[in-house]
């Protein structure tokens, strides 16, 4: 597909993207987590990204 050429992307964003979820239902998005929890410090709660 056209959009995605020349990028790299995670298992997370094409699980956005296409409804793909894990065998328990949830979509985890380590980037997202990453950005928004690791980078800043803040205080672990990987429950809001599954």
């Amino acid at each position: 597909m056209r959009r995605w050429n020349g990028r790299s992307l995670s298992s997370g964003e094409l699980a956005e993207v296409y409804g793909f979820t894990d065998i328990d239902g949830s979509r985890p998005n380590f980037m997202k987590y990453y950005r928004e929890v690791i980078q800043p410090g803040k205080p672990a709660d990987a429950e809001r990204y599954r």
